[in-house]
């Protein structure tokens, strides 16, 4: 909390007992300092959040918004990371979850948008996610090139998932399709990661793709189960990867992280970042990030992947325009 912020706290709980009301938590004290304002009529706001942790991000989100910012009544749905920045678009939903990678093809309405999106605006990168590239432990599997040398089965995630837009990338950046596995009889499988990871522990996957945080239990579970390697991501496929989807950064996955990592492995990372609707008035984008960013610490409470969410990340893979309202929170904590 900054100087000028401290002061204006403590102002309030003077207000607050010298009026006699009762202070039975931070919160309340910040929604009591809000209770009068008016953000243009908005009082309904939509999340557009997704499965997993993003699902418990989404309601917790929610709930924050709800109980800080009175007069604002939000709710989290459903979706996925593509369609959340379609939702937007369409004012559908005004706050969503997204993969930092998404941004940049959506402004420029590059696939799998149809069309420029004029209303994605963001607000915060949370956590970090890193690119695992699986094979099981035995196999003659040594580069992501090698999957279309032989006949493999490719877990390849649901059409419209963020995580297949990665995938695709990743083997364009190595100079193939989905279609080249399929020309020489391998099997590319478009279905969830869960299922992945389950037909890889009975030992009918060849290669998966985690975008997650380190350790995850589901590949501590693979690597219990029948070993893993991780295949390496960099020299120029990186390269062409991080021109292929601005949003994603270099980075690696560190000795130790897994039980018998020896060796760091070179990577590629996205941010799971929340994006608004420029629909909303800047002053509600302030209030909404204050509140955020004042509850990280319960976020970070919500699952253990959650817990890398960090303040450190907030302005990392932003590929596209950040909301006015978000400029002058990062501006007020000196961070921008």
């Amino acid at each position: 909390m900054t100087k000028t912020r401290y002061h204006h706290f403590a102002l309030l709980l003077v207000v607050a007992l010298l009026t006699g009301f009762v202070v039975t938590d931070v919160s309340s004290v910040f929604a009591a300092a809000k209770a009068k304002k008016d953000y243009g009529g908005i009082k309904f706001i939509t999340i557009a959040s997704g499965t997993g942790d993003w699902g418990l991000i989404g309601g917790k989100i929610a709930d924050i918004i709800n109980r800080e910012i009175p007069g604002i009544t939000a709710t989290s749905i459903p979706g996925g990371a593509t369609v959340n920045i379609s939702r937007i678009e369409r004012g559908e939903a005004q706050i969503g979850l997204v993969h930092s990678f998404l941004p940049y093809l959506a402004v420029k309405g590059q696939t799998p948008y149809e069309e420029p999106h004029k209303k994605l605006r963001m607000m915060i990168s949370l956590w970090k996610g890193y690119a695992h590239a699986v094979v099981p432990k035995n196999s003659n599997i040594q580069s992501v090139a090698d999957l279309v040398k032989a006949p493999y089965d490719v877990w390849n995630s649901k059409p419209g998932l963020g995580s297949q837009i990665l995938n695709n990338a990743i083997f364009e950046a190595y100079g193939f399709a989905p279609e080249d596995i399929r020309k020489i009889g391998g099997v590319v499988h478009e279905i969830g990661l869960s299922d992945g990871a389950n037909m890889m522990k009975d030992r009918r996957m060849d290669f998966l793709v985690f975008p997650v945080v380190y350790p995850y239990s589901m590949l501590i579970d693979i690597d219990t189960t029948v070993g893993m390697k991780l295949l390496p991501i960099d020299g120029e496929p990186r390269e062409r990867l991080l021109k292929l989807l601005p949003g994603l950064v270099a980075d690696s996955i560190p000795k130790g992280a897994y039980r018998d990592l020896k060796q760091d492995v070179p990577t590629v990372a996205n941010f799971h970042q929340l994006a608004c609707s420029s629909d909303l008035p800047d002053e509600l984008v302030y209030d909404i990030m204050e509140a955020i960013v004042r509850n990280l610490p319960n976020l970070r409470d919500l699952s253990d992947s959650l817990k890398a969410i960090s303040i450190d990340n907030a302005l990392l893979g932003m590929e596209a325009e950040i909301h006015p309202g978000a400029v002058k929170f990062y501006k007020a904590e000196g961070m921008m």
